[in-house]
């Protein structure tokens, strides 16, 4: 388990699950659930792609992002803009214009992201040039092919 805080601590175990302490340089976007502060659901997504290694990489991110609801788009917008990342902005957009019905985003939100996109080519993580991939042209990224065999599963 990640746990994202600006006060650092040292990584420790409790009842077989191991806490490991992340950096966080943010704080917005989170809520009270029970006694416990937890990113909001448009945090936790961006967050997630933000950070795929930390979200157990390419494969669980899919299997993740997939369980996701709805999603407020305008709330992304207003993360993003803080997070201030054109290339986040290209892999998010990427990802709620693959999944825009699921999410129930509007196509304002998805071509707001599309604006911000940088004119060179970017990889959407350092496993993407590793593996087989694919470029993007609309969002100017290079993403794992398993991204785009969208309703074929993973394992084929």
């Amino acid at each position: 388990m990640y746990v994202s805080t600006k006060k650092r601590f040292t990584n420790f175990e409790f009842e077989g699950i191991s806490y490991k302490y992340v950096n966080s340089k943010y704080d917005f976007g989170i809520v009270q659930a029970d006694k416990v502060r937890i990113t909001d659901k448009e945090r936790t997504f961006i967050d997630c792609i933000d950070k795929t290694e930390l979200a157990g990489g390419n494969e669980e991110l899919i299997m993740c992002l997939e369980l996701f609801g709805k999603l407020n788009g305008d709330k992304i917008l207003e993360y993003l803009k803080k997070y201030n990342s054109n290339k986040l902005y290209a892999k998010v957009g990427f990802f709620l214009e693959l999944y825009k019905e699921h999410y129930g985003i509007e196509k304002n939100v998805i071509e707001k992201c599309r604006k911000k996109c940088e004119n060179k080519r970017l990889y959407f993580n350092e496993e993407t040039k590793r593996m087989k991939s694919k470029y993007i042209k609309e969002w100017n990224l290079v993403v794992p092919k398993m991204f785009t065999n969208k309703g074929e599963g993973l394992y084929w």
